[in-house]
C-alpha cells in the first residue's frame, strides 16, 4: 500500500483545500509565524521559521519525494525555486501527489515545527559558554545578525538601533593568583548571573566570550530625528544603570588592610547604608576567610567597557567583526583612562569611563602621544611586574613604573635639545 492509499482509506484525500494552479512544493509546505508558539519568549518566531525552511523542509522533501517516487513508480524533479515536475512516469499523478503533500503537511505541521525548535536548541548548545551558560561569541554574533537584519521600514518615524558592548573584568587575574581558579570561576558565574538580571525583555543579549571577557547586545527603537549626542547620552544612561546593578550583585572576594579599616577606606569594596563593608559569604551566610585566616569582603568588580553603535542602513551591510573590533578599542581605551587616574592617585568609577568607540579620536586629543604610550606600557607591564614582584601591591608598582618612565622621558627630551 502506498502512502497516498493510506490517506484514501480514511477518506482524507477528499477533504483538502483548493489546489494551487502552479505546483510549487516550497510554497505548499510553507509555515507562517502565526503557526508558531514561541513558548513564552523561549523561541524567536522568525528564527524557528528560518530553521524550518533551512533544515526541516529539506529533510521532508528528500524523505517524502523519495517515498513517492518509489511507491508511485515515477521520477520527480524540483528546480531551485521548488517547482515540482514529473519527468518520468504518469504526469496525471501530479494532482494526486499535490493533495497528498498538502494533507501530510496539515497533519504534521506542529511536529515539523517542533523539529525546527530542536534544531535551534542544538545550535544554541554550541553557542553557549560551558561555565556560565551565557551565549559565547558565536552566539552573540548570531543574535547580532538577527537584530541588524530586521526589516527596515523607511516610512516609520522610528529607527532600530543595536549597541554592541565589550566588557573586560579589571584585575581578574588577582582572583586566580591570590585564591584559586575555582574562586575565579565563581566570580565569573556570579558576574554572568548579575548581567542576566539587567536584561530588558527580549531587547538584550548577554554573552561570555571566554575568561574575563564578556559582551552585551542592546537593541531599541528611537525617533529618526534623534541626534548623535542625544543617542549617546541615552546609551550611557542605560549602561550606567546596568553596570551599577552588575557591580552590586557580583560576588568577588577582597581583603582589607588594617589601614583600610581604621581609615574607613572602602573604595574597593561594597558597603551598606551605614558605610560598613559587606562580608564575602558562603551559601550559609558565613563570612569566608583567605588561606591566612583573614576575613574577606565583597569586592567591587571594576569593569572596562567600550561600545559600538549600529544604525540600520539600507545601503550597507553591518558586520559583527567590524563592530566587535570597534567596541574592543573602546574597552582598551577605558583601561588606559583608569591607569591614568591611578597614576595620579585618583579614583575613577566604572560608570565614568564607558567609551563610545566613535569618540576615541576626540578623547585621545586630551593626551600627548608620549603620554598614551606611557600608559599603554604601564598597562602591558603591570601583569608581568606583578608576577615578578608578587609582594609589592599593584598600585605601588604602577607608581614606580610611572616614575621611571617620567625620568626616562625627561632624559630623552634633554638629549633631544642637546642634539638640536
Amino acid at each position: 500500500m502506498t502512502p497516498i492509499d493510506e490517506f484514501n482509506i480514511h477518506g482524507t484525500m477528499d477533504y483538502v483545500p483548493e489546489l494551487e494552479s502552479k505546483f510549487n512544493i516550497r510554497k505548499l509546505l510553507k509555515i507562517n509565524e502565526s503557526d508558531i508558539d514561541d513558548e513564552n519568549g523561549k523561541f524567536n518566531k522568525k528564527e524557528v521559521k528560518d530553521a524550518y525552511e533551512k533544515y526541516v523542509l529539506k529533510d521532508i522533501l528528500q524523505r517524502l519525494l523519495f517515498s513517492l517516487e518509489k511507491s508511485e513508480g515515477i521520477e520527480i524533479n524540483t528546480d531551485i525555486d521548488g517547482n515540482l515536475e514529473i519527468i518520468n512516469g504518469d504526469s496525471s499523478k501530479k494532482e494526486r501527489i499535490q493533495r497528498y503533500l498538502k494533507i501530510y503537511f496539515e497533519n504534521n505541521r506542529q511536529e515539523d515545527i517542533s523539529k525546527a525548535k530542536k534544531v535551534i536548541e542544538i545550535q544554541r548548545s554550541k553557542e553557549k559558554n560551558e561555565l556560565t551558560e551565557l551565549p559565547n561569541k558565536k552566539g552573540l554574533r548570531s543574535a547580532f545578525d538577527r537584530e541588524v537584519e530586521k526589516k527596515y521600514d523607511i516610512k516609520k518615524e522610528e529607527k532600530h538601533i543595536v549597541i554592541l558592548v565589550n566588557i573586560d573584568l579589571d584585575d581578574f587575574k588577582i582572583i586566580n593568583d591570590e585564591y584559586n581558579h575555582n574562586t575565579g570561576d565563581d566570580v565569573l558565574k556570579s558576574f554572568a548571573k548579575a548581567m542576566e538580571k539587567t536584561k530588558r525583555s527580549q531587547g538584550d543579549t548577554m554573552a561570555h566570550y571566554s575568561g574575563d571577557e564578556f559582551g552585551m547586545l542592546i537593541s531599541m527603537d528611537i525617533k529618526k530625528d534623534t541626534t548623535s549626542e542625544e543617542l549617546d547620552k541615552k546609551i550611557q544612561e542605560i549602561l550606567k544603570r546596568k553596570f551599577k546593578k552588575i557591580q552590586e550583585l557580583t560576588e568577588r572576594p577582597q581583603k582589607l588592610t588594617e589601614k583600610n579599616l581604621s581609615e574607613k577606606d572602602f573604595a574597593n569594596v561594597l558597603v551598606n547604608k551605614n558605610n560598613e563593608p559587606l562580608p564575602y559569604t558562603n551559601k550559609n551566610g558565613n563570612q569566608l576567610k583567605d588561606s591566612d585566616g583573614e576575613l574577606l569582603y565583597r569586592g567591587k568588580q571594576e569593569i572596562s567597557a567600550g561600545y559600538s553603535i549600529v544604525e540600520q542602513n539600507l545601503q550597507e551591510k553591518q558586520y559583527f567583526s567590524d563592530h566587535h573590533t570597534a567596541a574592543d578599542k573602546g574597552s582598551e581605551f577605558s583601561k588606559i583612562v583608569r591607569i591614568l587616574k591611578e597614576t595620579k592617585n585618583e579614583n575613577i568609577e566604572t560608570i565614568d569611563r564607558i567609551v563610545n568607540s566613535q569618540n576615541i579620536d576626540k578623547m585621545t586629543e586630551e593626551f600627548s602621544e608620549s603620554e598614551i604610550k606611557k600608559l599603554q606600557f604601564i598597562r602591558n607591564s603591570k601583569r608581568k611586574l606583578g608576577e615578578a614582584f608578587p609582594e609589592i601591591e599593584g598600585q605601588e608598582l604602577k607608581e614606580k613604573v610611572k616614575t621611571l618612565l617620567d625620568e626616562l622621558e625627561e632624559k630623552n627630551n634633554k638629549l633631544k635639545k642637546e642634539k638640536n
